[in-house]
């Protein structure tokens, strides 16, 4: 495969270099044309010979020996992008320590999905593989404490879903502790890594919220868990653009499961508040939950809660404030 990077259109260039390859290119994009995922690398665009995607710094996981903090961190946010894929019947199949960037946040992203698949149950031989081959990877990047790897090991030998592998590693995260600092590489490095996107960096940020969240307990797609003014009603990322309000709604991005962040959304003009728990598919109201609806809400914050999961606060003209995702956050 040739790879081409264009620094000034951040952005990379992959063609193929024999006729093999060209196959391999035409379902990587159809691939990543479904998968469109703050955790998968961005496609920018298919000319049917050469596919262009995103430039993002970083690194190969494959390159780095890991503390058990770490891999527990990177553990959980690669099974839940997995959880997530698989439930549209979006499969890898071929993860390894080269298919996996660590981002400038030190994220996983996921790439190189050649050898992947669209369609089937997320229960089927194909998901099953992709958890038991992520398991491996991350047992050979560095050292766990005895019970992660236990829970590994366990997904390694099958009969463990990609959902199930985030839900048990989700208290094992050290929480409260924000990810390393990732190291910078050269941008050759990418090349040879088969580049990814970064999480979704969301723009339009605008006012903070009275009270400053806990350092580290903000999602990286939201410095600060700050609302977002929702131009157009999409919200755009990095990894896609979701069309999910009005113009004049509000959206602030939470950990509601303790793992990835997601989108919570208000509509001002009928204090309905909506709020997701997936990338899988392109968030819209209909694919939210509703959560509640408060005539005369005005904005929303998100308070870091218990075990670092996000608590979503709606603001009220009064100036009162209520916790209204999750329902029970005991």
């Amino acid at each position: 495969m040739i790879v081409e990077v264009d620094e000034a259109a951040r952005e990379v260039r992959k063609r193929p270099s024999i006729a093999e390859e060209a196959e391999r290119l035409r379902q990587e994009v159809r691939v990543l044309e479904v998968a469109r995922h703050p955790g998968v690398v961005q496609l920018l665009g298919y000319d049917g010979e050469v596919e262009r995607l995103r430039l993002v710094e970083g690194e190969v996981l494959a390159n780095r020996h890991l503390d058990s903090d770490a891999i527990a961190r990177i553990a959980l946010a690669a099974a839940t992008t997995l959880a997530d894929l698989h439930e549209i019947g979006v499969f890898h199949g071929a993860i390894g320590g080269d298919h996996i960037l660590l981002d400038r946040t030190g994220s996983p992203i996921l790439c190189s999905f050649g050898r992947g698949g669209i369609g089937g149950d997320p229960s089927a031989t194909q998901a099953a593989a992709d958890v038991a081959a992520l398991a491996q990877t991350l047992l050979s990047v560095g050292t766990t404490t005895d019970r992660i790897t236990r829970v590994l090991h366990a997904a390694v030998v099958g009969g463990t879903s990609a959902r199930r592998l985030a839900t048990l590693l989700a208290p094992m995260r050290q929480i409260g502790r924000p990810p390393p600092r990732s190291a910078r590489v050269a941008v050759v490095t990418l090349v040879v890594a088969a580049l990814a996107t970064t999480a979704a960096v969301v723009a339009l940020v605008v006012a903070r919220p009275r009270r400053a969240a806990t350092p580290g307990a903000c999602p990286t797609v939201d410095r600060g868990c700050r609302p977002l003014a929702l131009a157009d009603g999409v919200l755009v990322t990095t990894a896609g653009r979701y069309r999910i309000g009005r113009p004049g709604d509000v959206v602030v991005m939470g950990r509601w499961r303790c793992t990835t962040a997601y989108p919570a959304l208000l509509q001002p003009a009928t204090g309905q508040v909506w709020a997701w728990d997936t990338w899988a598919r392109a968030a819209a109201p209909q694919a939210g939950q509703l959560v509640t609806r408060l005539v005369g809400a005005r904005s929303l914050a998100v308070d870091p809660g218990p075990a670092g999961c996000d608590l979503l606060v709606v603001r009220e003209g009064n100036g009162a404030t209520v916790v209204v995702h999750p329902a029970d956050p005991a």
